[in-house]
């Protein structure tokens, strides 16, 4: 008996009675069923947030979709099949088959670099083993076999002695006089343009905060403080920003501009990173990204930048650049025009995929059709530069195809032209193949939109691209515009893989003086040239206290200029 009282305790009794009443049994049904449908509905919103949170953390962050899915679906496989059959020659001599890959020579590795330094040592046969066996003869050489080794001298400090003579007159011994030091980067300080540009790539580049960098230093017995390399960073952002603006205003002369922005903490006067700022980027068409930084997110960030710029912004759906686009009181069109990103609206159909795998596979498969597109301008305009270049090469240097073409072409076609000619090749594709795309995709998305619940996955993605439809299909009016805005995401990667390193910024003055540095070393990215040797020849001649010519130390002048130096 207490056994089963405790039974009775512990398990509580569960009423089973039900109403007779067969419209009192329908109603709770119906009741029961509206909350299964309920709890399904926020049990998939919960595996949506879950299975996006985990990828994001611990998945792979590209987004890949096997081709092959799109058999799944009879209907599309039918359209394309009908395509096909309807355009049999056109296919032929308009779409050649994508060219293969070029496969390495066997598999040997790649010939070293010819510039790098080279230190000969010479392994010499012993006075014996050079005399024949035969005839007992010296030997001759015939020629000798090379092997190269690849080795690491590490980086070394150099101290470069200023000797200045002083002179004085022994008759009437009045007056000593010396030569005046050349301008140095700071005044009083005991870094050399080298060690400077180093200290700002390591950090800005390589990702390597100062404190590491002291560590790195004092393996070479070189003891520097905190604080000194904060002013040394500090000190050389003060010098260069006069370039970051002269590179703004070249942005803002560009046809398109790409933006994005990225969070980053801040410290607050108590020491500790509790506050949030922004660092934003905009890229203009001469492959040259200025950074900015602001304490907040707001619409004043982009709209103070932009200040009067008219032309076209390329940007995700952030509501902050909407002031941009809109009309303005005296005419019809707006300041701006924006751009639409497709890698935004395709990875909210990725997202979204588990929800409901049919739909988001065929979106994605649509969506990919429209980057083929983008693939095949690209090696169109590949095979269009190499045939330039290897023809003028030719025409110029006609017993030497391989002598600097780098500089045949670019004395024999300036960059607009060549620009007008790619943004003409990107625009005949588009309207020839990603229009219709376009109207098959957007048939899809109007269908989708009646059929789908509004807080549905898919029903979001489909909201997000018929609400910027505009916007999304604006880049097939012009050459010139891009089908996402990759490139600033791309290059705000710097500050997103940094800011996991050097944690924060000291100060706002601190986040101003870092987008300098970012401005300026993005840019050498973008262009493909080398930070450091640019930023120890910018800080060498911005030194000067008589330069002013700041508009041609941007990297892009920079490169230009080196490219038309005579060599060595």
């Amino acid at each position: 008996m207490p056994a089963t009282s405790n039974d009775s305790q512990t398990t509580p009794t569960i009423s089973t009675s039900l109403p007779d009443d067969t419209a009192t049994l329908k109603q709770m049904v119906e009741h029961l069923l509206s909350d299964v449908q309920d709890k399904d509905r926020e049990i998939l919103q919960l595996k949506f947030q879950l299975e996006t949170l985990r990828r994001r953390i611990f998945g792979r962050r590209s987004e890949k979709v096997d081709p092959n899915q799109l058999a799944l679906f009879e209907d599309l496989s039918r359209q394309l099949e009908a395509a096909e059959a309807q355009q049999p020659e056109t296919e032929d001599d308009e779409t050649p088959p994508r060219k293969p890959k070029r496969k390495g020579n066997g598999h040997g590795r790649r010939p070293l670099p010819p510039d790098l330094p080279r230190d000969r040592i010479v392994h010499e046969l012993s006075e014996e083993e050079r005399t024949c066996p035969c005839c007992s003869q010296p030997m001759e050489p015939i020629g000798e076999e090379i092997t190269e080794k690849l080795d690491y001298v590490p980086a070394s400090f150099v101290v470069r002695e200023h000797v200045r003579p002083k002179y004085a007159c022994k008759a009437c011994a009045e007056g000593v006089l010396t030569a005046a030091l050349p301008p140095q980067p700071i005044a009083k300080g005991i870094a050399g343009a080298g060690l400077l540009a180093q200290v700002l790539t390591s950090k800005y580049c390589d990702h390597l905060p100062l404190h590491r960098q002291r560590g790195i230093f004092r393996r070479h017995r070189v003891e520097l403080s905190d604080s000194t390399l904060c002013d040394w960073v500090r000190d050389m952002a003060d010098l260069l920003s006069p370039i970051v603006v002269a590179m703004k205003a070249q942005v803002l002369q560009s046809h398109v501009v790409n933006t994005d922005d990225t969070p980053v903490l801040v410290q607050n006067r108590l020491g500790k990173a509790s506050g949030r700022g922004y660092l934003w980027v905009y890229i203009g068409d001469g492959k040259q990204a200025v950074f900015d930084f602001t304490d907040n997110r707001s619409r004043a960030g982009p709209v103070s930048f932009f200040g009067n710029y008219s032309g076209y912004v390329q940007a995700d759906a952030y509501s902050g650049y909407q002031e941009l686009f809109q009309k303005t009181g005296r005419q019809d069109d707006p300041r701006c025009v924006e751009v639409g990103c497709w890698a935004h609206a395709r990875r909210k159909f990725y997202d979204a995929r588990l929800d409901d795998r049919r739909r988001c596979t065929e979106m994605l498969g649509l969506i990919r059709r429209l980057y083929d597109v983008e693939r095949r301008a690209k090696e169109e305009i590949a095979d269009r530069a190499a045939h330039a270049i290897a023809s003028e090469s030719a025409a110029a240097f006609p017993n030497q195809p391989d002598r600097s073409r780098g500089a045949v072409e670019s004395s024999t076609r300036t960059r607009n032209d060549e620009i007008a000619a790619d943004a003409k090749i990107r625009l005949k594709l588009r309207g020839e193949r990603s229009v219709p795309v376009l109207a098959e995709i957007r048939e899809r998305l109007e269908a989708w939109s009646i059929e789908l619940l509004p807080k549905n996955p898919v029903a979001q993605a489909v909201g997000y691209a018929l609400g910027r439809w505009t916007a999304l299909t604006r880049y097939v009016e012009d050459g010139r515009l891009s089908i996402d805005n990759n490139v600033s995401e791309r290059t705000l990667r710097m500050a997103a893989v940094g800011r996991k390193n050097w944690m924060f910024f000291g100060s706002e003055a601190g986040g101003h003086r870092a987008a300098v540095i970012y401005s300026l070393t993005a840019s050498c990215k973008l262009c493909g040239i080398d930070p450091f040797a640019y930023l120890r020849d910018a800080i060498t001649q911005t030194c000067n206290p008589t330069f002013k010519d700041f508009a041609d130390l941007t990297p892009l002048a920079w490169q230009a200029n080196q490219q038309t130096l005579p060599p060595n």
